[in-house]
Protein backbone atom coordinates (compact mmCIF):
# COMPACT_ATOMS: atom_id res chain seq x y z
CA UNK A 1 0.00 0.00 0.00
CA UNK A 2 1.14 3.51 -0.72
CA UNK A 3 0.88 6.51 1.58
CA UNK A 4 -2.19 7.67 -0.35
CA UNK A 5 -3.92 4.41 0.57
CA UNK A 6 -3.79 5.17 4.29
CA UNK A 7 -6.30 7.56 5.80
CA UNK A 8 -4.87 10.90 6.91
CA UNK A 9 -5.29 11.73 10.51
CA UNK A 10 -6.79 15.06 11.53
CA UNK A 11 -3.41 16.53 12.52
CA UNK A 12 -2.18 16.08 8.95
CA UNK A 13 -5.11 18.09 7.64
CA UNK A 14 -4.53 21.19 9.78
CA UNK A 15 -1.81 22.60 7.52
CA UNK A 16 -3.62 22.12 4.18
CA UNK A 17 -6.89 23.39 5.64
CA UNK A 18 -5.13 26.44 7.06
CA UNK A 19 -3.48 27.17 3.69
CA UNK A 20 -6.80 26.76 1.87
CA UNK A 21 -8.50 29.10 4.34
CA UNK A 22 -5.72 31.67 3.93
CA UNK A 23 -6.09 31.50 0.14
CA UNK A 24 -9.85 31.95 0.41
CA UNK A 25 -9.39 34.94 2.72
CA UNK A 26 -6.90 36.48 0.30
CA UNK A 27 -9.26 35.98 -2.64
CA UNK A 28 -12.10 37.48 -0.62
CA UNK A 29 -9.99 40.54 0.25
CA UNK A 30 -8.97 40.99 -3.42
CA UNK A 31 -12.60 40.73 -4.51
CA UNK A 32 -13.70 43.24 -1.85
CA UNK A 33 -11.06 45.70 -3.09
CA UNK A 34 -12.17 45.25 -6.70
CA UNK A 35 -15.84 45.71 -5.83
CA UNK A 36 -15.05 48.70 -3.65
CA UNK A 37 -13.16 50.40 -6.49
CA UNK A 38 -16.03 49.68 -8.90
CA UNK A 39 -18.55 50.96 -6.35
CA UNK A 40 -16.55 54.16 -5.83
CA UNK A 41 -16.36 54.78 -9.57
CA UNK A 42 -20.09 54.16 -10.00
CA UNK A 43 -20.99 56.41 -7.04
CA UNK A 44 -18.76 59.19 -8.39
CA UNK A 45 -20.45 58.92 -11.78
CA UNK A 46 -23.92 59.01 -10.22
CA UNK A 47 -22.95 61.93 -7.98
CA UNK A 48 -21.73 63.91 -11.03
CA UNK A 49 -24.98 63.13 -12.81
CA UNK A 50 -27.02 64.34 -9.82
CA UNK A 51 -24.96 67.55 -9.63
CA UNK A 52 -25.52 68.20 -13.33
CA UNK A 53 -29.27 67.59 -12.97
CA UNK A 54 -29.46 70.09 -10.12
CA UNK A 55 -27.45 72.65 -12.07
CA UNK A 56 -29.82 72.34 -15.06
CA UNK A 57 -32.94 72.59 -12.86
CA UNK A 58 -31.60 75.65 -11.07
CA UNK A 59 -30.67 77.23 -14.39
CA UNK A 60 -34.20 76.75 -15.74
CA UNK A 61 -35.73 78.17 -12.57
CA UNK A 62 -33.34 81.17 -12.65
CA UNK A 63 -34.38 81.94 -16.25
CA UNK A 64 -38.02 81.78 -15.22
CA UNK A 65 -37.31 84.14 -12.32
CA UNK A 66 -35.54 86.59 -14.64
CA UNK A 67 -38.46 86.48 -17.05
CA UNK A 68 -40.92 87.06 -14.20
CA UNK A 69 -38.88 90.04 -12.98
CA UNK A 70 -38.66 91.49 -16.48
CA UNK A 71 -42.42 91.14 -16.98
CA UNK A 72 -43.20 92.51 -13.53
CA UNK A 73 -44.90 89.34 -12.35
CA UNK A 74 -44.99 88.53 -8.67
CA UNK A 75 -44.36 84.79 -8.95
CA UNK A 76 -40.85 84.95 -7.53
CA UNK A 77 -41.79 83.16 -4.31
CA UNK A 78 -43.18 80.29 -6.37
CA UNK A 79 -39.88 79.95 -8.24
CA UNK A 80 -37.85 80.26 -5.04
CA UNK A 81 -39.93 77.41 -3.59
CA UNK A 82 -39.27 75.31 -6.69
CA UNK A 83 -35.56 75.98 -6.37
CA UNK A 84 -35.57 75.08 -2.68
CA UNK A 85 -37.49 71.83 -3.36
CA UNK A 86 -35.07 70.91 -6.15
CA UNK A 87 -32.16 71.38 -3.73
CA UNK A 88 -33.93 69.29 -1.07
CA UNK A 89 -34.58 66.48 -3.57
CA UNK A 90 -30.94 66.69 -4.62
CA UNK A 91 -29.72 66.35 -1.02
CA UNK A 92 -32.07 63.40 -0.49
CA UNK A 93 -30.82 61.70 -3.68
CA UNK A 94 -27.21 62.14 -2.49
CA UNK A 95 -28.12 60.73 0.92
CA UNK A 96 -29.77 57.69 -0.69
CA UNK A 97 -26.74 57.21 -2.92
CA UNK A 98 -24.44 57.19 0.11
CA UNK A 99 -26.78 54.90 2.09
CA UNK A 100 -27.02 52.23 -0.59
CA UNK A 101 -23.26 51.93 -1.08
CA UNK A 102 -22.16 48.64 0.36
CA UNK A 103 -19.46 46.48 -1.13
CA UNK A 104 -19.01 44.18 1.82
CA UNK A 105 -18.44 40.60 0.85
CA UNK A 106 -18.95 37.98 3.52
CA UNK A 107 -17.73 34.45 3.45
CA UNK A 108 -18.81 31.85 5.94
CA UNK A 109 -16.79 28.72 6.46
CA UNK A 110 -19.31 25.96 6.78
CA UNK A 111 -17.36 22.72 7.02
CA UNK A 112 -14.45 20.70 5.84
CA UNK A 113 -15.28 17.20 4.81
CA UNK A 114 -12.81 14.36 5.11
CA UNK A 115 -13.91 11.30 3.21
CA UNK A 116 -12.37 7.88 3.49
CA UNK A 117 -13.28 5.38 0.83
CA UNK A 118 -12.76 1.73 1.75
CA UNK A 119 -12.27 -0.82 -0.99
Amino acid sequence: MTEADYPADAAQLVGPISRATDLLDERQWDEEQRRSAEGDALADSQRLSLEEQLRRKESVIERRMQTARANGRGALRLFEGQKRRAQERHREALRLLDDKRSTELRMEHIAVCYLEVAR
